[in-house]
């Protein structure tokens, strides 16, 4: 079955129930206040084709979505599970991510959750990863974005190129970046290890197997960069044997977890960074925010879409656990202020304390 459209703005109806992966604390209680849980129970078993048996198929998996700095949130979580249990992170084996996402799973799959802490707290002046190609007639005028990230790609390899011996080791966990080809339209997911998809997954998205440092820090970048705000990256599509433009994955993936359930996922944990609700009293009164507006509400139709597939496929007796910001969902729920309602791009220390926090 195909992925849902992701222009439908369709509603999600998730399901609670009590299962958990892990004794619940004091800590992972508070966690446990805006966790949402749904399974998936049928009759109906599906068996993989005998000539995929050699491919080795996953159990348990981690998601992070896209959000900029509301990875902030994603952190928060992370760190939160890390104290309930310092080895949390190795009941994974597949990390997948999209933009923000992509660039927190090098250090959550091999526990540098002090550094992402660090990253993800200390507040950034925007300049020091992305720097203004000029004012908006300029862009429009000669640019292809509105800001160079060079300095995010020199940051990304600062993080990767100490660990890429273990994230590119045999023994490491799958990790897959989510990144749209510009050029084809195409669903990639770049990763550390050689994967073949399910038979009727191949007309909606291809794995492709990253080659080395450089082409890591690459998927990272595309996965990141979101068309308008950052430029485009060039890298190889092996399906078609030439370059192509890549750019965010969150523009037809923002939850990856449709490759989770294709590899054999059955335990999923899913962090979702930005709430699929804003303020109707926030106003929009220049480009960026316009823009971000307008972002946010086709990622929000995505991400309904991702997890409404995912409803949809979960193997029986899987189990998916969603963790989302305190104000989430259409309608009035929700107590609690969301401290990012406009730009991604907002490096404000105190929001993203404030954003960890509501994570941890």
């Amino acid at each position: 079955m195909k992925p849902a459209t992701h222009y439908h703005l369709w509603l999600i109806l998730i399901l609670t129930c009590s299962g958990c992966f892990f004794s619940p604390t004091e800590k992972d209680t508070k966690a446990g206040q805006r966790r949402m849980i749904f399974t998936r129970e049928d009759s109906t078993q599906v068996t993989a084709p005998p000539e995929k048996e050699k491919i080795t198929r996953s159990k348990r998996a981690l998601i992070i979505s896209g959000g900029g700095v509301k990875g902030s949130f994603a952190v928060g979580i992370l760190r939160a599970m890390y104290d309930v249990d310092p080895t949390f992170y190795k009941q994974y084996d597949v990390f997948a991510g999209t933009s923000t996402g992509s660039l927190i799973l090098p250090l959550a799959s091999v526990g540098s959750f002090d550094s992402l802490e660090a990253l993800y707290t200390a507040g950034y002046n925007l300049s020091n990863y992305y720097s203004s190609n000029g004012d908006i007639i300029d862009v429009l005028r000669r640019g292809s974005a509105m800001y160079n990230t060079d300095g995010l790609r020199q940051k990304v390899r600062e993080v990767v190129n100490p660990i890429y011996a273990r994230l590119s080791s045999s023994t490491h966990p799958v990790l897959l970046f989510s990144s749209v080809s510009m050029t084809k339209g195409d669903l990639v997911y770049f990763s550390n290890k050689r994967l073949e998809q399910q038979p009727a997954n191949r007309n909606n998205f291809t794995y492709q197997r990253i080659r080395d440092s450089v082409e890591m820090v690459n998927a990272i970048m595309a996965s990141a960069n979101q068309p308008v705000f950052a430029d485009l990256v060039n890298m190889y599509n092996a399906k078609y044997d030439r370059i192509e433009q890549f750019g965010d994955g969150g523009i037809r993936d923002y939850l990856p977890i449709q490759a989770a359930i294709d590899l054999g996922d059955t335990a999923i944990d899913v962090i979702q960074c930005s709430p699929f609700f804003f303020d109707e009293k926030q106003p929009y009164n220049d480009i960026l925010s316009i823009l971000s507006r307008a972002f946010n509400l086709v990622t929000d139709a995505i991400g309904q879409g991702n997890i409404d597939y995912s409803k949809l496929n979960l193997a029986p007796g899987g189990v998916i656990r969603i963790f989302r910001p305190p104000k989430s969902g259409y309608g009035e729920g929700g107590s609690e202020d969301f401290p990012f309602l406009s730009s991604n791009l907002t490096f404000d220390e105190e929001k993203m304390k404030m954003m960890f926090n509501k994570g941890y």
